[in-house]
């Protein structure tokens, strides 16, 4: 296995379909998957947000996407999770582990002070994070329409 860490842009063009295969497990019933190149171009150009790709040769089976922004209230750094998916097939193989411990690495290489993953309720993630943490915020969305 191979992790290539790449722009939010070029991870959005190598891995659409799996994003579109993340969004159809995970994302927020209701609403389609369109992907909004302009906020990857947009996080890209910043320079802080960053991907990681994993390969299996040539072939994308896992990503995840990092968007790094400036608190408003503490005057930190903070890394929030877009996307973390690998392919099921992968799953068992620890490729998702590896993205979750690259991303982290990656944030606090580039001064982020926390690290915020938005997760589904009851996701393998969710039920990792539980373990090894205690939660000091819950994230709830809420349709507005």
């Amino acid at each position: 296995m191979r992790y290539e860490t790449v722009t939010p842009i070029e991870a959005a063009d190598i891995c659409a379909g799996i994003l579109e295969a993340n969004y159809k497990e995970s994302g927020t019933p209701g609403f389609d998957f369109c992907l909004h190149r302009e906020t990857y171009e947009a996080v890209t150009f910043d320079g802080r947000s960053f991907s990681i790709v994993a390969f299996d040769g040539d072939k994308p089976v896992g990503v995840v996407s990092v968007f790094i922004y400036d608190d408003p209230h503490m005057s930190v750094l903070l890394a929030l999770n877009d996307t973390i998916y690998c392919l099921p097939e992968y799953r068992a193989r620890g490729v998702g582990g590896q993205l979750f411990v690259r991303a982290e690495r990656e944030a606090r290489m580039r001064g982020c002070a926390a690290f915020l993953w938005q997760v589904g309720i009851g996701s393998p993630l969710d039920r990792a994070l539980a373990r090894h943490s205690a939660p000091e915020q819950n994230c709830y969305i809420r349709r507005l329409a």
